[in-house]
């Protein structure tokens, strides 16, 4: 465990074996580095599944949780003094049990604890006398998530009445309370991936018992807390929701593939991504949303939303006669450009040219796709439509502006059931082939 405030470093150090702690701090020199508090927890944190060990910062203090020699899990704080590291609380914790989900609200911070097998809501304002019980689970089950909105704490709470469903807290036990109950009755709704987008809290719940994951909102209030998007009875939401802008992502996990969407927060402007499947977006680095998956023929990874120039596709013709064999250019390619049609996939190295280029005989008409790709990020689509030319069943060639007088032409017409009817005049230098194809 570490965490900073300010240019004091603080830390812990296992001293002996079985996870004996000392809490310790510095500011980068050998006389500022200074034992706090020794023997502050005894037992191997990773043992208690329940608990998370967390140093947490808040308003010029450091909390931090750890576990005791009589298996109990303690809340502690300091101010980089000896004397101000100080014991909060205990907890009498079972096994699996512990504090976590530390969060704070102006000088108080929230977190979630068991004491015996009972889990509940907690405030502290950093004395014991000032940590108080807001709400308990009634031993209902330990799933927790909370965000910070217009001072309230919004958070995932389990009861065994309505499940696990969405509460907030204004900081007292009467204002303690259930946003929604999502799935009436003991089933939950399991609200998680939250998310503050336009003063709003953003999430993702199941609608009804059997149902996959769906994108909801809510203002804080019952009514104004709202269906955005409903989903596959298959999905769930396998990552945190990204913000870019004035839009935020999240990829839906759905029968062994994953799929990117988008979403202004309303129901209409929420779209799939099209061409992004098979991805998760992970974080967001310079306006950027990363993925953690394989891309396109397991090369590489993808960032879906990069500033790459999407491809102009350049053909000679867009209309072609059958069996002709057509070159597609695919234009501002740096590196590579990569192609799909007919379910054919085709990377086009562009070797810094610009340029991907490849050669198809379409047997129909076809559509070519293609984008631009360098190392771990792709551009926008780009498509071009190459239709093959129908021969007409008849063929009229009897106007003087059907004469030729230079160059080469091909007149043609059905095989089976073709007609050329031809009176015009080929003269000079023009050379005019008849042909049923």
């Amino acid at each position: 465990m570490d965490a900073n405030i300010g240019s004091t470093f603080f830390f812990s150090v296992e001293r002996e074996a079985g996870g004996i702690l000392d809490l310790w701090k510095s500011d980068g020199t050998l006389a500022t580095t200074v034992l706090l508090k020794s023997n502050i927890s005894y037992f191997l944190h990773t043992s208690y599944t329940g608990e998370k060990d967390e140093f947490f910062v808040n308003n010029g203090f450091l909390y931090f949780t750890v576990r005791n020699s009589t298996a109990g899990s303690e809340l502690w704080k300091t101010d980089g003094s000896v004397a101000g590291t100080i014991l909060i609380k205990n907890f009498t914790v079972a096994y699996g049990g512990g504090i976590t989900g530390l969060q704070a609200i102006g000088n108080d911070v929230y977190f979630y604890a068991s004491e015996g097998t009972v889990w509940g809501l907690y405030k502290t304002d950093g004395t014991p006398s000032g940590t108080i019980l807001l709400k308990n689970n009634g031993g209902a089950s330990t799933d927790f998530e909370s965000i910070v909105l217009n001072n309230n704490l919004y958070f995932a709470f389990s009861t065994s009445e309505k499940g696990n469903e969405l509460w907030k807290t204004d900081g007292t036990v009467g204002g303690t309370q259930l946003v929604k109950d999502m799935v009436e009755g003991i089933y939950s709704s399991g609200p998680r991936n939250f998310l503050l987008f336009n003063n709003t809290l953003y999430f993702s719940a199941v609608s009804g018992a059997g149902n996959g994951f769906n994108l909801w909102k809510s203002d804080g209030t019952r009514f104004g807390t709202q269906l955005v998007k409903s989903f596959s009875v298959n999905s769930y939401f396998e990552s945190s929701f990204l913000v870019k802008a004035n839009e935020f992502y999240f990829t839906e996990y759905r029968n062994a593939e994953k799929y990117l969407w988008k979403t202004d927060g309303t129901t209409n402007g929420t779209k799939q991504i099209p061409n992004f499947q098979s991805i998760a977006a992970n974080s967001i680095i310079e306006n950027k949303i990363y993925s953690s998956q394989p891309s396109l023929n397991n090369s590489g990874y993808l960032l879906t939303t990069s500033p790459i120039p999407a491809p102009t596709i350049i053909s000679a013709y867009d209309v072609v006669y059958p069996n002709t064999q057509v070159s597609l250019l695919n234009n501002n390619c740096a590196v590579e450009a990569l192609w799909t049609y007919r379910n054919i996939t085709s990377i086009a190295p562009t070797n810094g040219s610009g340029t991907g280029n490849i050669v198809d005989t379409p047997p129909a008409t076809t559509v070519y796709a293609a984008f631009c790709r360098e190392k771990v990020c792709v551009s926008a689509l780009a498509s071009k439509t190459i239709t093959i030319y129908s021969c007409p069943p008849t063929l009229s060639l009897e106007s003087t502006t059907d004469d030729f007088t230079t160059g080469t032409s091909t007149k043609q017409a059905n095989s089976i059931t073709g007609n050329i009817t031809a009176t015009n005049k080929i003269t000079g230098t023009a050379n005019v082939t008849y042909q049923a194809k």
